[in-house]
């Protein structure tokens, strides 16, 4: 059974944009699910972009997924995680 781990909507109480300042919001969001299993922080893209920020960049979904360029509204992903064993020194790309 899976759960929403915080389904509590906070994107409408992030502060208003800083008049001729660069505004960027993080939030820890799968949207609303489309990209997990569950609903974690949920806003839609309409709601994002109504808050008037510059970019939204959003944790919870580890793959880079870009939801709106104007303004930008996405996930950066992961990348790449890279594993030291600190036994053989060997570093392997996981």
């Amino acid at each position: 059974m899976v759960t929403d781990p915080d389904p509590r909507v906070v994107w409408q109480d992030y502060p208003a944009p800083v008049a001729g300042g660069a505004n960027l919001g993080f939030i820890h969001s799968s949207v609303h699910g489309e990209y997990s299993r569950s609903e974690c922080l949920p806003a839609s893209v309409a709601e994002l972009a109504s808050m008037g920020y510059d970019a939204w960049v959003m944790g919870h979904v580890h793959r880079r997924i870009t939801e709106s360029d104007d303004p930008f509204i996405g996930w950066a992903g992961m990348g790449h995680a890279l594993l030291f064993d600190e036994q053989t020194g060997r570093v392997t790309e996981v």
